[in-house]
């Protein structure tokens, strides 16, 4: 009886730890699974992933969500399509801020005009691509990697 109660109370705090660390990797998984839309920055804190400089003017905004779940925030939708660009591996879901509405769009609807102002000065913004003149993402990624190498003075 003895050696029955014995085992007994040591079953009782396995169990507990075991679900203590089962709770713990739901909650790790929980807390890398990407956002299921856009999440707003703290703006004027949060740095560029591509630049380096805060993120400060909506209008400009874009953010990307990695298969890893974290989010990466860019002052310039062109920070965002050369990060993308150089780093396919984390390529996830991509949101752009609407140039000229308090919206977020995600990147499969989303099309670029000419934007003035612009942080990193790529002079593009994110309007919705049925917009009359929007270009595609990949005509304005393509835009932005000829500025890009004319300011490094490799233009062909």
């Amino acid at each position: 009886m003895g050696a029955e109660r014995g085992a007994r109370s040591r079953v009782g705090p396995l169990l507990v730890v075991g679900a203590l660390l089962a709770a713990l990797v739901l909650a790790l998984r929980w807390a890398q699974s990407p956002p299921e839309g856009p999440v707003e920055p703290s703006w004027s804190q949060t740095p560029c992933a591509h630049c380096g400089m805060l993120v400060g003017d909506p209008a400009h905004a874009a953010q990307l969500h990695t298969p890893a779940g974290e989010v990466r925030f860019f002052d310039d939708a062109g920070c965002l399509l050369l990060y993308a660009a150089e780093r396919p591996d984390e390529a996830g879901s991509a949101w752009f801020h609407h140039l000229r509405d308090p919206r977020w769009i995600p990147e499969a609807s989303a099309g670029f005009v000419a934007a003035e102002g612009t942080p990193m000065s790529y002079g593009l913004g994110a309007v919705d691509a049925d917009e009359p003149g929007a270009r595609s993402r990949v005509e304005a990624l393509a835009e932005v990697q000829r500025l890009e190498a004319s300011r490094r003075g490799t233009a062909k």
